[in-house]
């Protein structure tokens, strides 16, 4: 089944994102599906870069990268700056009092915590840097929760269980606002369990991961 597309980020210059995209950022992301220091391909961008970006020569990625860099304000970040942010977002002992706190550090500590517990298969994504987060809309945000990554751009980066089937809407908007609001400080995304609801209805259901961590 075809999967619908959420807001594309930018990739160019977004005051909101704590690190700009670098042309080696981009660079990564078109051959990988990954960048340290944004994110993972999801949805309809995972064939885009598997079966396309991924596909081209070099050069032609760099000549893209090339373009879209010059776009973006000359800011040389900090070599340690992403090692920074996860340093700071780790540091921060939040008591599990809230419903989101909680569901985090059940079901997504894990795999998401940049200093804690051993690495898993896989990428390790940081939430801290993670540009859906940091978007006006919760679209993509709350799509990957519900349908998680079945099909990734790159085997190696691992596989994300779709939630789908364990969490509700209340539950998967607790959580969002709970990631929105402590590893990035932005305002609260306004009536998110309602949109959760409403993409739950309008996303083809993901199929249940087989005992292989493979979707059928």
């Amino acid at each position: 089944m075809s999967q619908k597309a959420g807001p594309a980020p930018s990739l160019t210059a977004n005051p909101q994102l704590p690190l700009a995209w670098s042309q080696q950022d981009l660079l990564t992301f078109m051959q990988t599906g990954y960048s340290a220091n944004h994110g993972v391909a999801a949805g309809p961008m995972a064939p885009v870069i598997e079966e396309g970006l991924s596909q081209l020569p070099t050069e032609d990625l760099q000549a893209i990268t090339t373009y879209l860099h010059s776009f973006n304000p000359q800011d040389e970040s900090l070599p340690g700056k992403a090692t920074e942010i996860n340093r700071l977002a780790e540091q921060r002992v939040e008591p599990l009092t809230s419903q989101g706190a909680r569901i985090f550090s059940g079901a997504c500590m894990a795999c998401h915590s940049q200093e804690k517990g051993a690495q898993m298969q896989g990428v390790r994504p940081s939430l801290a840097l993670n540009s859906n987060l940091y978007s006006d809309s919760p679209d993509n945000a709350i799509r990957v929760v519900l349908s998680g990554i079945q099909h990734p751009a790159k085997g190696e980066l691992g596989y994300m269980p779709a939630f789908r089937y364990n969490l509700n809407d209340e539950q998967i908007a607790a959580l969002l606002q709970y990631l929105r609001q402590d590893f990035t400080k932005q305002k609260p995304w306004p009536d998110l369990q309602q949109r959760v609801a409403e993409l739950r209805a309008e996303t083809d259901p993901s199929p249940q991961p087989s005992p292989t961590g493979r979707g059928s």
